[in-house]
């Protein structure tokens, strides 16, 4: 039979106020509530356990007459506020989803029992000052920088002409990567195509500025929808076998892109994406041969593309 000091078996419950600040795979608030509730039976503290969910800080209800703390979860990470201004923090980044929330209640009634132990009455004045997000957080939020490489397949509506190019982008990433600002260049190589008894060789440059924004369905997966504008340069040229006359002509073309991309953070630097594209071209000119069109320029690309690219954070950020 353990023996607790007087002060404590005069107190009626111990209250914990939980802010969450953002949710990650097992640590929503019933998820630690039920976590709380089992550790609290197993440690067979002597006071009843009130737990409460809270907007902010400053709105989690008065304490009860027994101890009591506050909890901010942001994302992977806890802080617990503890006795004397002191505070417990805990990164379960590393932990199993599944375990996350019954990590964290072990170390939250750990302590809860060694301070009904010392007869601490209160073990946090939610009046004082409350700490911002862990450092870990606000890195995340800060500006980066990003870099990726990727190969394109489009299908050109116009003559059914199948292309195949690569892209490098480069930007900056802002708010945890919901919002990317960039520049995009690709290169089309020169491919042929039959038109009976032509043949037609093209290759392409476009650039384009990219604004892409969207969220995360998982801690380590995004999903962002994109819009791009610029041009295309293209030139295109046409022949005929054993004939030297050959047609070329070259231009600039106004592009637009669409795409939705779906992201997975393979580490803390490494990306890999997959994004279905549609590009629309404004104008364009064709090719004709002796009255007969031989070249259509296109107007609809619809494609795939495959990216791996890096994000590049200041060292220097806390």
């Amino acid at each position: 039979m353990q023996a607790w000091p007087a002060a404590a078996r005069a107190q009626s419950s111990a209250s914990l106020c939980v802010v969450t600040r953002s949710v990650v795979e097992g640590l929503d608030f019933d998820c630690v509530r039920s976590a709380l509730a089992l550790e609290w039976k197993k440690a067979r503290l002597p006071l009843e356990q009130r737990v409460v969910a809270a907007p902010a800080a400053e709105a989690c209800p008065p304490g009860s007459d027994g101890p009591s703390a506050l909890l901010m979860i942001t994302g992977a990470e806890a802080v617990l506020l503890g006795p004397a201004g002191a505070t417990l923090r805990q990164d379960l980044e590393p932990a199993v989803p599944v375990d996350r929330a019954q990590d964290l209640a072990r170390r939250v009634v750990s302590l809860f029992s060694t301070e009904i132990r010392r007869g601490h009455p209160v073990l946090v004045d939610l009046a004082r000052d409350v700490p911002g997000p862990p450092a870990e957080h606000r890195k995340r939020d800060a500006p980066a920088g990003y870099i990726t490489v990727g190969g394109r397949y489009g299908y050109q509506t116009s003559g059914g002409q199948h292309r195949f190019a690569t892209d490098l982008e480069g930007g900056v990433s802002l708010y945890d990567e919901r919002l990317q600002i960039g520049l995009r260049v690709g290169f089309e190589p020169d491919q042929e195509a039959t038109r009976d008894p032509f043949r037609i060789r093209s290759l392409a440059v476009p650039m384009t500025a990219q604004l892409r924004g969207g969220g995360r369905v998982h801690p380590r997966i995004l999903v962002r929808g994109a819009l791009g504008a610029g041009f295309e340069w293209r030139q295109v040229s046409a022949s005929v076998p054993d004939r030297p006359d050959a047609r070329q002509i070259t231009g600039t073309v106004p592009l637009l892109e669409a795409e939705v991309e779906a992201v997975v953070a393979a580490t803390s630097v490494l990306r890999v994406s997959v994004a279905g594209l549609l590009r629309g071209f404004l104008g364009g000119e064709g090719l004709s041969w002796q009255g007969r069109t031989v070249y259509d320029a296109p107007r609809v690309t619809v494609g795939l593309t495959i990216r791996v690219g890096v994000l590049v954070r200041d060292r220097r950020q806390p």
